[in-house]
């Protein structure tokens, strides 16, 4: 059975994830999207196709 991992060393494991996906990738919003699918669960292939259209950086357009 898994060890209980504490909240720190969880989002450490995030961080280091989303962090590793953008230098690899870029696209911060799927870079983002991956850690927190993998470790807590959330959303699913769809939502991470969905989330390609924010990797071009929507707010540096003023449009949000």
């Amino acid at each position: 059975m898994p060890e209980k991992q504490s909240r720190t060393e969880l989002l450490d494991k995030i961080e280091k994830a989303a962090h590793d996906y953008e230098r690899d990738f870029h696209g911060c919003s799927r870079c983002v999207l991956k850690p927190l699918q993998d470790h807590l669960g959330l959303g699913d292939a769809s939502s991470l196709k969905a989330s390609t259209t924010l990797a071009a950086g929507v707010a540096m357009r003023g449009e949000t």
